[in-house]
């Protein structure tokens, strides 16, 4: 099942259908030099220097390709066993790596230790368990309804950078907190002191409103 694209490949590469007589015996692969002028000496060197890749090759382009969660673990058997090339044990390797959580759903445990170390197992099997608690903290807190906290945060003497005749600590203006009555809820950094918003935001109010809309909201 894994060598049916070999075919094709042995066609494209040699111009004939695998077990039919060569056209010659010399191999020619094509040499990628535009038409509208003649190939330079490099090309014609590189041109006769050329070599076919291999049947074991194409095999190896061919396997490698069709990886899945379905065949990885008996082929990185296969690879162990039949001592294949080492970049063929690495790409079984890799993928069961990557595919860890799909893999430990379709196989069992047993089946994975042969072949993969147990310390390598144990480090993935932790990540996965940390993963899957994180997802559940974050489906816990979905819907769960937060109420406000009232600041305890008096307000500030003298007027805000807006003009506000009242002027506010950044702790009584942040999200999650019962804001004053007279507050802009869209435009709470105006409600700060001079000296408040320069904390904040390291910049003067004047400086803060000459800059762009979309950058203010990030700094916002």
């Amino acid at each position: 099942q894994f060598l049916q694209p070999v075919q094709h490949n042995l066609l494209m590469l040699f111009g004939t259908r695998p077990g039919s007589p060569r056209p010659c015996a010399h191999f020619s692969p094509p040499v990628l030099v535009s038409p509208s002028r003649s190939p330079s000496t490099k090309e014609w060197y590189m041109h006769s220097q050329a070599e076919a890749p291999t049947l074991q090759d194409l095999c190896w382009r061919t396997i490698k390709a069709g990886i899945n969660a379905g065949n990885v673990l008996d082929l990185s058997l296969y690879a162990s066993q039949l001592n294949l090339p080492l970049d063929m044990q690495g790409a079984c390797r890799a993928y069961m790596i990557s595919a860890y959580c799909l893999l430990r759903d379709r196989h069992s445990k047993e089946a994975l230790t042969q072949v993969l170390d147990s310390d390598v197992l144990e480090r993935l099997e932790a990540a996965v368990l940390d993963s899957e608690r994180s997802a559940l903290e974050r489906k816990a807190a979905l819907g769960r309804v937060v109420e406000p906290v009232v600041s305890q945060q008096a307000p500030l003497a003298g007027p805000s950078v807006a003009g506000h005749l009242q002027a506010y600590s950044h702790e009584a203006l942040i999200s999650g907190v019962v804001w004053p009555t007279n507050i802009n809820p869209i435009c709470r950094e105006g409600h700060m002191s001079g000296a408040e918003f320069i904390r904040v935001f390291s910049m003067s109010w004047d400086q803060f409103r000459a800059l762009p809309a979309w950058k203010r909201s990030i700094l916002k």
